[in-house]
């Protein structure tokens, strides 16, 4: 009897178990759009932005965005442009707004001591 139990027990985990490992749940289609958007919400919020500075973050995350690489564009160039792109924007940012701009900066290329684009301590 026991052995009769254990077996049906063990089979209904097994049965179960391969259910839920056979059907999983497709992954959430990507919105380049809306994670641009909401990259750009974050990191207005993160640095404090007044809504005077936004316009020139959206120019920095413009700049940014990887030519196509079929398209046959100068990555050099592009690189230039955006290292440019960077150090306008943050000219037009406040001490503190620096500071943490070279701070997310530094979090997100895993660097230490200076800012990315010329600031830093």
């Amino acid at each position: 009897m026991r052995k009769a139990l254990l077996g049906a027990l063990v089979a209904t985990v097994l049965i179960t178990g391969s259910a839920y490992a056979a059907d999983p749940a497709p992954p959430p289609a990507a919105d380049p759009a809306r994670a641009a958007a909401e990259r750009a919400d974050d990191m207005t919020l993160l640095l404090g932005l007044r809504p005077d500075q936004r316009p020139a973050l959206d120019q920095l995350l413009q700049a940014m965005t990887p030519p196509d690489r079929d398209g046959g564009e100068d990555r050099s160039g592009w690189m230039q442009a955006r290292m440019t792109a960077a150090q306008t924007f943050r000219a037009t940012l406040a001490p503190e707004q620096q500071a943490r701009f070279d701070a997310l900066e530094r979090l997100r290329h895993g660097m230490g001591g200076r800012g990315h684009w010329g600031g830093g301590q």
